[in-house]
């Protein structure tokens, strides 16, 4: 049973943020790594998905 809507409030937007951030990955992987950005954003999709 999830308190106080936490489910809601909480999971929802970080579902949406590491869709969006893996996707970003996929498609923009090749101009993240030039910019040296990719690795730190596979760091924050691995923290999400933890």
């Amino acid at each position: 049973m999830y308190d106080a809507g936490d489910h809601v409030k909480f999971g929802f937007p970080m579902a949406f943020t590491a869709t969006v951030l893996s996707w970003t990955i996929l498609e923009y992987g090749d101009q993240m790594k030039a910019v040296n950005q990719l690795e730190p954003a596979q760091d924050s999709l691995k923290w999400i998905t933890d």
